[in-house]
């Protein structure tokens, strides 16, 4: 069994937890990954001029977004002018896409969540285990602009948790919310995200 040691900083927003996991590993492991880095380096070099030739990257020279306001890392990005097309002059990135909804419709309602009143478990002809929720039957709906202020928040504490825009960052969660929220906070930061569901094995999250 491989051994791992695990360092975890969490931040708390309402009833959202937000963690950061960093992993240190044993030296053969470490060593094997450094082997296949080397190797993907040496690949990608003898093979960039014929990338470079038929993607035709010297059309694509140019920085194709910015920050919004350089001195606050979590208003997110905008497209610059010359990388935007007629269909996406308005909107030009996913969290100004965001922005604008948000502008547009203000107290309407956004999000509408359920009360879970009770959990009950299925098993399966596989022995699979299914979680069955009784729900209560009303939403209780937050507004758009009350989204719009749970992700700048939840963007500022990634920022404080120490992930910086083009970062990396996996979300262990079922599809909610929070998920939405959480998802939209790193487009603003320009950070990666990978969904991983609770259901996942071990090995495939290692």
């Amino acid at each position: 069994m491989r051994a791992y040691l695990y360092e975890i900083r969490c931040v708390t927003l309402s009833n959202l937890e937000i963690c950061v996991i960093e992993t240190s590993e044993p030296w053969y492991v470490a060593l094997v990954v450094a082997i296949v880095k080397v190797y993907a380096l040496i690949f990608d070099i003898a093979t960039w001029p014929l990338y470079f030739i038929f993607q035709q990257l010297w059309k694509h020279r140019n920085p194709s977004t910015k920050l919004l306001r350089p001195d606050d890392p979590s208003a997110g990005y905008t497209r610059l002018p010359h990388a935007r097309s007629s269909d996406s002059e308005a909107v030009g990135t996913i969290n100004r896409m965001f922005d604008i909804i948000v502008e547009r419709n203000g107290d309407s309602q956004s999000f509408g969540t359920r009360k879970i009143l009770g959990v009950h478990r299925e098993v399966q002809t596989d022995g699979k285990i299914f979680k069955k929720f009784d729900l209560a039957d009303h939403y209780e709906w937050i507004t758009y602009r009350q989204a719009g202020d749970k992700v700048r928040r939840l963007s500022r504490a990634l920022l404080a948790l120490g992930l910086q825009p083009g970062g990396r960052l996996a979300i262990y969660a079922e599809t909610r919310v929070e998920w939405m929220l959480t998802a939209q906070a790193c487009f603003r930061l320009d950070i990666t995200i990978k969904s991983f569901l609770p259901f996942c094995y071990h090995h495939n999250l290692i």
